[in-house]
């Protein structure tokens, strides 16, 4: 038995679209905060677990743990124990479903990086591979390729987004987005060309091109366009960011978007 392992209870923020590994099969990343205030990614989180189990993000999850370094020298990640994630505690509500956006803040705004160049430094520093970023522009949202002949619809793998059943892609192509962040428009050194182009590799939004695409094929890119440019231009939309395990560039893996404040600066918290 292991003697490092660990009993981390987490704040479930991050679940990104599944992958195929051929060590895990269908996996995906999840990442959070710890209730002692740290990131962290758990990994491997079998596809058909979370499934089975359909845990919400903003869950208070608990699950036995362990670093990896010979596999993932990423100083926020941990190996999961099979079978020991647990909820215990589903996301919060003010009421009839509606999200308590003021509880999630308190927790989650506090982790905000000032720009892109600084987690670009504390990841040389540190190894740091995961933050949370927020663009002050969302200049463009395109689909990062239109080449759509991996499209698997075999009834073997679902995905299920808010109880509603859903064919996963072998290969789902993802959309990027080009955003400006503090950095960008402060430091000379944030980017070389004025904003910062990332791919998104968020759960929810690759649920809704497999469902749109399905459902509304001629019009799907338009509900996409609705949803992730439009309606997230409308939010407080904050970026959670993590680096490639192999390549260590920096991707977005998840959004946060509550309502837009009225009271509160950028960095106050």
């Amino acid at each position: 038995m292991r003697s490092n392992v660990e009993t981390k209870k987490v704040l479930l923020t991050v679940k990104a679209s599944p992958e195929n590994s051929k060590k895990y099969g269908a996996t995906l990343c999840t990442a959070g905060i710890t209730d002692t205030g740290e990131w962290i990614r758990l990994y491997p989180v079998q596809y058909a677990d979370i499934i089975r189990t359909n845990i919400p993000r903003y869950s208070w999850i608990e699950v036995e743990c362990y670093k990896d370094s010979e596999h993932d020298l990423r100083k926020e990640s941990y190996k999961i124990v099979p079978d020991t994630l647990r909820v215990v505690e589903y996301p919060r509500d003010i009421s009839k479903g509606k999200p308590d956006w003021s509880y999630r803040n308190n927790l989650i705004l506090p982790h905000i990086s000032k720009s892109m160049a600084d987690l670009v430094e504390q990841s040389k520093c540190d190894n740091t591979s995961l933050g949370l970023i927020k663009p002050v522009d969302i200049i463009d949202f395109y689909l990062e390729t239109t080449d759509l002949n991996n499209e698997d619809y075999s009834q073997d793998m679902q995905m299920l987004l808010t109880g509603e059943k859903i064919p996963v892609l072998k290969k789902i192509p993802h959309y990027s987005y080009d955003f400006k962040c503090n950095g960008c428009c402060t430091e000379s050194s944030c980017t070389s060309n004025g904003h910062h182009s990332s791919v998104c590799l968020d759960w929810e939004m690759a649920a809704s091109f497999v469902k749109w695409k399905r459902d509304f094929p001629d019009n799907y890119e338009s509900k996409m366009k609705s949803r992730y440019f439009d309606f997230m231009n409308s939010r407080d939309l904050y970026l959670f960011m993590g680096t490639h395990h192999i390549y260590k560039t920096w991707m977005i893996i998840g959004l946060y978007y509550p309502p837009k404040r009225q009271d509160k600066s950028l960095f106050e918290f």
